[in-house]
């Protein structure tokens, strides 16, 4: 034990000495950075911190209110530059992962949840991306306080996830206008995880024994507008989980998007739509379906629910003001037919529409307080008497927050 206290304190010493000497030398630079947001909810009809859908009309009423500070984040940024290279890492967190244990740890003794955390290497027009980051595919997200942990308009027309890759980055600005060019490999995250430990969970997406592939080209136009396509493909091997699977067939993810966003500092607009299939892993309400491939041999394949879906916001922030303003909306449809034929024996989300709109007040410099209101409605279908129909669920809220940045 004193040896085990005794290396652990001369490690200490060294790692201080070092970092006090690249800092003296400049060689590296380390700034935190984050914010302290407390936020106060009330839903009508949703047992969530951040409400995306709506339950069917005919469940149990569950108006409630929360309170909770889980929306925290912090990290470190670092930077230095060599040989031409200009080198940055970063570590974010928040407080959105797994929950305490007793009567209220579950709102109270919230774990620290990796957000991002990566390497990045640029040299003149070229960069290199190593770690978790925001994917490439559809990178936009609206304004909201309320909706940090999970982005506003997640399953309803806002595609996203932070998932770890290696991205390789390509700018060529010009006198006025800038192009970039971005691809990346992903983990082959399937989003089928349904067992929880210490353990790296392998699923379908990593059985498949290939990343993921994403793309974006953008060009932006000044300061006043930037438009983007990106592209999205997957595969994941159900047969090496589940033997019942046939070992010919695997369920793709595929999704094409476009990104605009057009402004000024006063009064900026941006949005994007997508089409796909089998986008459960960004955040989508379309995953697959199972259907029996072969009777003979019991077997099955999952058949990729196509998705259809985009989003729009605006943002006022008037000249001279401490007050800004958003509003936006977004939906995804799910295919029809492969909804319906789900709905023969369940009740499965058809579409999914989310209104929203904030206002936030800056009185003093780094301090934010904010009220926002939210509307979801949620359409599902099932079978009744032999005929499917449709039934809505909807969820109003309304949310107050306060923030501190560093």
């Amino acid at each position: 034990m004193k040896r085990n206290l005794l290396t652990a304190g001369l490690l200490s010493i060294l790692i201080i000495v070092t970092c006090s000497t690249a800092f003296a030398d400049g060689e590296m630079t380390v700034k935190p950075f984050g914010f302290v947001l407390f936020n106060t909810q009330m839903n009508s009809r949703v047992k969530a911190d951040i409400p995306t859908v709506a339950a069917a009309a005919d469940s149990v009423n569950v108006s409630n209110i929360l309170m909770t500070a889980r929306q925290t984040r912090f990290g470190l940024q670092m930077g230095y530059e060599n040989l031409g290279w200009k080198m940055a890492g970063h570590i974010e967190l928040d407080f959105w992962g797994l929950k305490g244990s007793g009567a209220n740890g579950g709102s109270m003794q919230s774990a620290p949840r990796l957000r991002r955390a990566y390497f990045k290497m640029t040299k003149e027009k070229l960069s290199l991306l190593f770690g978790q980051e925001w994917v490439v595919f559809a990178p936009l997200s609206p304004n909201s306080d309320a909706h940090v942990s999970i982005p506003a308009l997640s399953g309803s027309g806002n595609l996203w996830n932070r998932m770890p890759q290696v991205r390789v980055e390509f700018k060529s600005p010009t006198e006025k206008n800038e192009f970039l060019l971005q691809i990346a490999l992903l983990r082959p995250l399937a989003a089928d995880n349904v067992t929880t430990g210490q353990g790296d969970y392998v699923g379908a997406g990593e059985l498949n024994a290939l990343p993921f592939a994403q793309g974006r080209v953008a060009m932006s136009f000044g300061k006043t507008a930037t438009i983007g396509v990106s592209g999205h493909f997957g595969q994941e091997n159900f047969n090496k989980l589940d033997t019942t699977f046939t070992k010919d067939e695997k369920t793709t993810t595929f999704a094409a998007a476009l990104d605009v966003t057009a402004g000024n500092d006063v009064v900026k607009v941006m949005g994007e739509g997508f089409v796909g299939k089998n986008l459960y892993m960004l955040f989508s309400n379309a995953s697959y379906r199972k259907l029996l491939f072969d009777n003979q041999d019991s077997l099955y394949k999952n058949e990729p629910i196509q998705v259809k879906g985009g989003w729009l916001a605006l943002n006022l922030v008037p000249k001279d003001s401490k007050v800004s303003f958003n509003v936006g909306g977004g939906a995804e449809i799910l295919d029809k037919d492969d909804v319906e034929l789900l709905a023969k024996s369940s009740a499965p989300l058809y579409r999914n529409m989310t209104l929203f709109g904030n206002i936030l007040f800056t009185p003093i410099p780094k301090v934010t307080f904010g009220v926002e209101g939210g509307y979801i409605k949620t359409t599902y279908k099932r079978t009744v008497a032999g005929k499917i129909e449709e039934i809505d669920g909807k969820n109003m809220s309304v949310n107050f927050s306060s923030k501190i940045t560093f």
